[in-house]
C-alpha cells in the first residue's frame, strides 16, 4: 500500500522515528506530484496544466509572466502583479525602508515614498493625515479620504465631495468645484448640488449658490441674476449686464453694449446712452445730453 507524504510523516511520528526530508530536484526534474517533490533553491516547480506534477524552472525575473500553478514564481525581492497571471514587479518596501531610485521601488499600500532632498530616492512613510504636511516629492502624500491643499507644500484637508455626496457637518466637508453644499433643514450636514444658473432659486444655507457670472437677489432667498459688471467691464448688449453701484454703462456709438464708467459730477458731460450719468446729488441739465447741476 502507498502512503502519502503527510500520511508516512504522521505513521513515522507515531512510532518515534524521524521523517525522511523532503526530496528536493535540480533543473527541469520532476516536481510536486504524488511525493511532493521540491526544487532547489533559485528554482520553482511549475506544473502541467490539469496535472499535479511539473518541472523545475528558474524563478522569474522583472517583467517576466509569473503567477499561479502553471507560471514560475519570482525571484527573492520580486513580486508577481497578479496571483493568478501577471508580472514580477520590484518588491514594494516597508516603513521606514527605501524606495524610489534608480529601479522605482514602491511603497506597501497605505505607505509613501517620501524623497531625500536633491535624490530620487526616499524612505516610505505613512500617509499624511487632517491637517498634517503633505505635497510635493518631499512630503507624504494625504491619506484617503484627504487631499493636500497645495501641490508643492500644504496640509491635509478633508476631500471634497462629489455630487450627491454629503458635505458640511461636524467636519466641514467641502464640495467640488461647480458645486455647493445644501444644507438640510435643521441641519448642520446636507449634500453637493450643481450651482444655478440665471433665474433659479439662490441664497441662505437650504438654497443651491448662484453659478459663475452671477449673483443672487437676496441672501436669504432670490433667484439668480447677472453678476453687475465692474469699472471698464463690459455692459449692456444681448444679456443687458448692468454696472455695479456707482456707474453707469456708457454705450458704445450705434452699439447696444459699452463699458461701465464712474458717475461723473458738477459740471461734466451727461445724457444720453453715450454719456455717463450724473453722481448721488447732482441731475443732468438734459436728457440727451447736457451737464450735472445741483
Amino acid at each position: 500500500m502507498l502512503l502519502s507524504t503527510f500520511a508516512l510523516s504522521a505513521l513515522l511520528a507515531s512510532t518515534g522515528l524521524a521523517a525522511p526530508a523532503r526530496l528536493v530536484v535540480g533543473l527541469n526534474q520532476s516536481c510536486g506530484g504524488f511525493a511532493g517533490t521540491g526544487c532547489t533553491d533559485g528554482l520553482t516547480c511549475v506544473l502541467d496544466a490539469f496535472s499535479t506534477a511539473g518541472k523545475c524552472t528558474p524563478k522569474a525575473s522583472l517583467g517576466q509572466v509569473c503567477g499561479g500553478t502553471n507560471n514560475p514564481a519570482c525571484a527573492d525581492n520580486l513580486s508577481c502583479s497578479d496571483k493568478l497571471k501577471g508580472v514580477c514587479k520590484i518588491k514594494a518596501s516597508d516603513l521606514g525602508q527605501t524606495c524610489g531610485g534608480f529601479v522605482g521601488t514602491g511603497c506597501n499600500e497605505g505607505l509613501t515614498c517620501v524623497l531625500d532632498a536633491f535624490s530620487s530616492a526616499g524612505k516610505c512613510m505613512t500617509k499624511s493625515s487632517l491637517g498634517q504636511v503633505c505635497g510635493g516629492s518631499s512630503n507624504a502624500v494625504c491619506a484617503d479620504g484627504f487631499s493636500c491643499s497645495d501641490k508643492v507644500k500644504g496640509v491635509c484637508k478633508v476631500k471634497a465631495s462629489d455630487i450627491g455626496q454629503t458635505c458640511g457637518g461636524f467636519i466641514g466637508t467641502g464640495c467640488k468645484d461647480g458645486l455647493t453644499c445644501v444644507y438640510d433643514k435643521f441641519s448642520t450636514g446636507g449634500k453637493c448640488m450643481a450651482k444655478v444658473s440665471l433665474g433659479q432659486v439662490c441664497g441662505g444655507a437650504n438654497n443651491p449658490a448662484c453659478a459663475d457670472g452671477f449673483s443672487c437677489s437676496d441672501n436669504i432667498k432670490g433667484v439668480c441674476k447677472l453678476e453687475a459688471a465692474g469699472l471698464n467691464q463690459s455692459c449692456g448688449g444681448f444679456v443687458g449686464k448692468a454696472c455695479e453701484s456707482g456707474l453707469a454703462c456708457v454705450l458704445d456709438q450705434f452699439s447696444t453694449a459699452g463699458k461701465c464708467v464712474a458717475n461723473v459730477g458738477f459740471g461734466k458731460t451727461c445724457g444720453g446712452v453715450n454719456n455717463p450719468a450724473c453722481a448721488e446729488g447732482f441731475v443732468c441739465s438734459d436728457k440727451t445730453k447736457g451737464v450735472c447741476q445741483k
